[in-house]
C-alpha cells in the first residue's frame, strides 16, 4: 500500500493547476496530456513495481499519447499554434514548453467522443483517467459539445449576439441545475461564462445578464426566485 501512495502523489513538473487550465481557452500539449494521464517514469515502477508492470504503464500511455497525434494529424483537435515536428517522438522526453498550444474546446470535444476508448486503452496498463471528473465538468460546460449542429461562427453583431445569448442562458441552467440558490457573484465571477463572453466579442451590459438573461435561465431551470437579483423601483 505504501509503495502505491508514493507514486500516486508524485507531481508531474508541468501540469499548471487546474483552476488555471479552467480559465484558459488553449492548453499546452503536455498538460492536455496530463490531464488524462500521468506520464509513467521508468525508475519509479521498475523500483517499486518491477520490469513487466512498467512496460504495461509505458504501453498503456504510448497508445493515448498517439491517439492524440493522430487527433492532431487528422485536425480533430485544432492546434493554435507550434509545429507537429516539434513534438518529442519519444513520450517520455520532454516537448519544449509551450511548443505545441491547442485549442481547449475542440480537445475537450475529441476527449468527449473518445472517452470510453481512452478507458479502455489504459485499463491495460491498470490505469484511469487521471482527472476525470475535472475533465467531465468541462465537458458539461462546453456548450459547442452538446450543440454539434450549429453553424460554427455567426457572422453579424446581431448573430453574435444571439448565440451569445443562447450559449449563456444554456450554460447559466447547467449551473442552477447543479446549485439552484446560486447569486449573481457567482454567474458574473464565472470562468466558462467568462470565456463565453469573451469568445463571442460581444460585451451585453451587466444590467442585460441580470435582469433578462439570468432571469430567464431560472425559469427554464424551474428555479422559484431570484436570490442577489436586483430590485425594479
Amino acid at each position: 500500500m505504501t509503495k502505491k501512495k508514493i507514486l500516486k502523489n508524485k507531481k508531474t513538473p508541468y501540469l499548471n493547476p487546474l483552476a488555471n487550465l479552467e480559465c484558459k481557452n488553449h492548453w499546452d500539449f503536455r498538460d492536455a496530456v496530463g490531464l488524462i494521464c500521468q506520464r509513467p517514469n521508468r525508475l519509479d515502477y521498475e523500483f517499486y513495481y518491477g520490469e513487466n508492470d512498467y512496460s504495461k504503464t509505458y504501453g498503456a500511455f504510448k497508445t493515448v499519447w498517439d491517439l492524440i497525434i493522430d487527433a492532431l494529424i487528422e485536425k480533430k483537435i485544432k492546434l493554435v499554434s507550434g509545429k507537429l515536428k516539434g513534438l518529442s517522438v519519444n513520450p517520455l522526453i520532454d516537448t519544449p514548453k509551450e511548443a505545441l498550444i491547442l485549442d481547449r474546446d475542440s480537445f475537450l470535444l475529441w476527449y468527449s467522443q473518445n472517452k470510453d476508448k481512452i478507458k479502455q486503452y489504459l485499463s491495460c496498463g491498470n490505469l484511469s483517467i487521471r482527472y476525470e471528473e475535472f475533465l467531465g465538468i468541462l465537458v458539461k460546460e462546453n456548450i459547442q459539445i452538446n450543440s454539434p449542429n450549429r453553424s460554427p461562427h455567426p457572422g453579424t453583431d446581431k448573430a453574435k449576439l444571439k448565440r451569445l445569448h443562447e450559449d449563456y442562458v444554456n450554460a447559466v441552467v447547467k449551473m442552477l441545475d447543479k446549485t439552484p440558490r446560486l447569486k449573481w457573484p457567482s454567474f458574473r465571477d464565472a470562468s466558462n461564462l467568462k470565456n463565453l463572453i469573451r469568445n463571442s466579442t460581444i460585451t451585453p451590459d451587466e444590467s442585460t445578464l441580470q435582469r433578462n438573461w439570468i432571469p430567464e435561465a431560472r425559469r427554464l431551470a424551474k428555479v422559484k426566485g431570484t436570490p442577489g437579483a436586483p430590485k425594479k423601483k
